[in-house]
């Protein structure tokens, strides 16, 4: 016979959401700090309370050390980026008053 209790056992557990410390969920962690994304984004991405991530975070180090290395990777692609933009910004400026000099007269 078919019992109210069968169907209370076939539900989710009510609470908040939980997060584990999972390959999955660390790379995704290192992946979303990389590209700069801030807390309730990240959250968001998760799809749980800001609250849920913070506590996350705080009972879980090795997703501390994920978001961290996230975002010491994304400032050195940012880096990276920059100094060769910086680079070629020379030589472009060079070529400028080559031609200019070459137009000028």
């Amino acid at each position: 016979m078919h019992t109210l209790d069968d169907d209370a056992a076939a539900l989710p557990a009510l609470g908040s959401p939980k997060l584990q410390p999972d390959a999955a969920t660390l790379d995704a962690l290192a992946e979303l700090a990389s590209i700069d994304c801030q807390i309730y984004e990240i959250a968001a991405h998760f799809r749980v309370p800001v609250a849920v991530l913070k506590d996350f975070l705080s009972d879980a180090p090795e997703a501390r050390a994920a978001i961290k290395r996230g975002y010491e990777e994304g400032t050195a692609r940012l880096s990276q980026v920059c100094a060769t933009h910086e680079r070629a910004k020379p030589a472009k400026r060079q070529n400028e008053r080559s031609h200019n000099l070459r137009t000028a007269g």
